[in-house]
């Protein structure tokens, strides 16, 4: 795991308007990348029971997510989700489920004014590490986010 997150501002504007169109659920996506740096930020619907307060990628969408990853030639680099009117901080839950410990854990805190601060965790062996957030330039836009809601 790098000591930061290097993520193309674009990719970054997809994580903050998803968080933002969706303010009183948890919203979640997959980040993947080139070289080091996050280019792609893939929203996914969250099929948790309660997205109010938890988040589970859909099974369809994370295979399918997968499978674009892979065709672009980059790899899979963190997953995000938000925080509606919550914390920045990882809740016990989401370092009991980070599965995946060489990729970023991605949050997205929304306050009650809609502003959104985006925070990057290393999750491994029980234990989070803030890792800083890094915007890289430009380059061509993530993909736009399907019709469905996601």
């Amino acid at each position: 795991m790098p000591d930061a997150l290097k993520i193309r501002s674009d990719a970054l504007r997809v994580i903050e308007k998803h968080a933002q169109q969706f303010p009183d659920e948890e919203v979640c996506g997959l980040l993947a990348g080139k070289g080091g740096v996050v280019e792609l930020a893939l929203r996914t619907l969250n099929a948790a029971e309660n997205p109010a307060t938890e988040y589970q990628i859909d099974p369809k969408e994370l295979f399918a997510a997968m499978r674009a990853i892979r065709a672009t030639g980059a790899t899979l680099m963190g997953i995000y989700h938000s925080h509606p009117k919550g914390s920045g901080e990882p809740s016990a839950r989401d370092i009991a489920e980070a599965y995946y410990p060489d990729v970023a854990y991605v949050i997205a805190a929304t306050d009650a004014a809609g502003a959104v601060k985006v925070r990057a965790f290393s999750i491994r062996d029980g234990a989070a590490r803030e890792i800083p957030v890094e915007a890289a330039a430009g380059g061509a836009p993530s993909p736009k986010p399907s019709k469905r809601r996601p």
